[in-house]
């Protein structure tokens, strides 16, 4: 996308910067206050539920994917190749380092395959729908107020 960074017209209508409106944008970056809101709400219960499932879960979690003021910021133990990023954890990517934590701690397989269904089904529900659900109200009222900003 940094071939359009310079077209105005491919640029967030939400938020004020001059950032590329795409799904990696508002689903991680864009600091529209509902858009946060639905984040940390997400982050929270995703978080909470791996620490209950294991500590080295929710550790390798945060390694992949932080919350900092509303945003999800690619995490410090992205794994050693670097590639893992926010945007994976948030797109439903599973990274191989969450995986590892789970055996390394003993969990049972059967608990992690349903884990991993409950996480692909928050995902949906709980951060793409709201975060669709907001964007579009967003824009309807932009379009209904005259145009983008």
């Amino acid at each position: 996308m940094g071939h359009l960074k310079g077209a105005k017209e491919a640029w967030c209508k939400i938020c004020t910067g001059s950032a590329v409106e795409d799904a990696r944008h508002y689903m991680c970056q864009c600091p529209n206050d509902l858009y946060v809101q639905v984040r940390k709400k997400w982050y929270k219960k995703a978080s909470d539920r791996m620490k209950n499932m294991s500590m080295k879960l929710r550790e390798a979690f945060i390694g992949t994917v932080e919350l900092k003021h509303g945003m999800l910021a690619d995490g410090d133990g992205q794994g050693v190749d670097g590639l893992m990023t926010a945007w994976d954890a948030t797109s439903g990517r599973i990274p191989i380092l969450w995986s590892k934590a789970v055996a390394e701690d003993g969990i049972d397989d059967d608990d992690y395959k349903t884990f991993l269904r409950w996480y692909g089904e928050r995902l949906h529900k709980e951060l793409w729908q709201p975060m669709w659900v907001e964007r579009s109200r967003e824009m309807a009222k932009m379009m209904k107020d005259g145009g983008n900003s």
